[in-house]
């Protein structure tokens, strides 16, 4: 958050990043897997995302960013934007992560890479929600990409033990769900953020 405030160049790069996403277009965007809602003006995004209220948002986009999540704008409600992330194969920092603390503890810290909704909830933003998943995230599948990545679950869901995950694979995709414990090398989680 300081950062990007004392260093105006970080906070242009940050916003550039999301305007070479946007500026791919409703067909650019279907090539690479996702679908964005049309009609949105970038410049309204941009000029929110400068407001010194959403400097802390200005700060998780560029941690988004410079993981390589490949952030873009994919809808508009009620004057709130979401920027979601965009890739096509799970990030190797967040692979073999279980879904929460608790599934964590069960599994042992030792076991895997840290838990979904910590590292989230450290770069800023939340776990991306089933309904932006299946809007966005489904329509347009891709043989050469790969990723079980692990979204945001419901109350009732974590009480049995389970945890929802957007996944592409073989040329399909969807969401589904599994044991929250499950990790893997190919297995991480997706994020969104709202302002």
């Amino acid at each position: 958050q300081r950062l990007l405030s004392s260093h105006p160049k970080m906070t242009d790069e940050t916003i550039a990043a999301l305007k070479a996403e946007f500026d791919k277009g409703a067909d650019g965007a279907r090539k690479a897997g996702y679908i964005v809602q049309e009609g949105i003006d970038f410049a309204a995004v941009e000029m929110k995302l400068r407001a010194e209220e959403n400097k802390d948002k200005l700060a998780a986009l560029y941690k988004m960013v410079q993981a390589g999540s490949c952030p873009a704008v994919f809808c508009e409600e009620n004057g709130r934007f979401c920027i979601a992330e965009t890739f096509g194969q799970t990030l190797n920092d967040r692979a073999n992560c279980v879904y929460d603390r608790k599934a964590q503890r069960q599994v042992g810290r030792e076991n895997c890479n840290g838990n979904a909704v910590d590292q989230a909830k450290a770069m800023g933003i939340s776990l991306m929600e089933r309904r932006i998943a299946s809007a966005h995230l489904t329509a347009f599948p891709d043989s050469s990409q790969y990723c079980y990545d692990y979204i945001q679950a419901t109350k009732d869901e974590r009480e049995s033990g389970f945890a929802p995950f957007v996944y592409r694979s073989r040329g399909w995709a969807g969401v589904y769900r599994c044991g929250a414990r499950n990790h893997s090398d190919g297995r991480g989680w997706r994020g969104a953020l709202w302002f």
